[in-house]
């Protein structure tokens, strides 16, 4: 069965937030594969989640599927969202594209960390 990418919960995933509470992003080294998560957070937790990719479709699908396990959660579940974690949710992920889940979990971890930065930032006394 092909995906239609107009009814995919994909779709609605990607893009960027503005403003984002957080914003996270990585890149795969020697690879030219990229991912950018943005987030807004409410009452701790991961209320709107966006992501943007450049890399092959294995990217695509594991920054998806980080993005999806991540909206809803506390940060605190959030930030534990591994890359086996990606693998399991996506029921296969060929070891050759393990970099992939790595990337998009570490953009995540990435955004979460901006937006705790931000909050001691603002709270910091002039």
């Amino acid at each position: 069965m092909a995906l239609n990418p107009v009814n995919s919960p994909v779709i609605e995933l990607m893009g960027r937030l503005d403003p984002a509470d957080g914003v996270g992003r990585t890149s795969g080294g020697d690879r030219s594969d990229k991912v950018c998560m943005t987030i807004r957070v409410r009452d701790e937790s991961i209320s709107d989640i966006r992501f943007e990719c450049d890399g092959c479709q294995a990217t695509v699908a594991c920054a998806a599927t980080a993005a999806r396990l991540a909206r809803g959660r506390h940060l605190d579940e959030a930030a534990e969202i591994a890359p086996d974690t990606v693998a399991d949710a996506l029921g296969t992920l060929p070891s050759q594209y393990r970099h992939c889940a790595e990337l998009a979990c570490e953009a995540l971890s990435a955004a979460i960390m901006d937006y705790v930065f931000r909050c001691v930032e603002r709270e910091r006394p002039e």
